[in-house]
């Protein structure tokens, strides 16, 4: 049996300088929270990125231009073409970077997988600000 270190999908390895045909702004407040994941994934990708941070005072006045009335937003705009393509919501924001960098699995049993992990994160996730909030 064959054992790999690497937790990476095979599409991954060797591809970690991606495609610079997008820019990245992040709307999030300044602490890590629902933050945290996604900016380690612009990390990861090496991608062009922005930290745009909600400062706390200003949030109520914010809130109602936010769709779902919620951050953390990520804005991708297409460098060649300057399209927007803005997604709400944390999880779908890190689905989408998965996707885009190729961290989602090759085969569905390795994205299955992926999804059982998530899923197992987000519970504890929840139990946690349950406990500590």
């Amino acid at each position: 049996m064959t054992y790999s270190t690497s937790i990476l999908p095979a599409s991954a390895h060797g591809n970690l300088n991606f495609n610079q045909d997008s820019k990245f702004v992040l709307h999030y407040f300044n602490y890590h929270g629902l933050g945290a994941t996604i900016r380690a994934l612009l990390c990861f990708g090496e991608v062009l990125w922005e930290n745009q941070i909600q400062p706390f005072p200003e949030w109520m006045e914010t809130k109602p231009t936010t769709p779902f009335g919620c951050i953390p937003i990520l804005k991708e705009t297409l460098i060649s073409t300057g399209e927007e393509f803005a997604i709400p919501e944390s999880q779908a924001i890190e689905r989408y970077l998965g996707r885009k960098f190729g961290l989602m699995g090759d085969t569905p049993r390795e994205q299955t997988l992926n999804d059982i992990f998530y899923a197992q994160a987000t519970v504890l996730w929840v139990k946690y600000t349950e406990t500590v909030l």
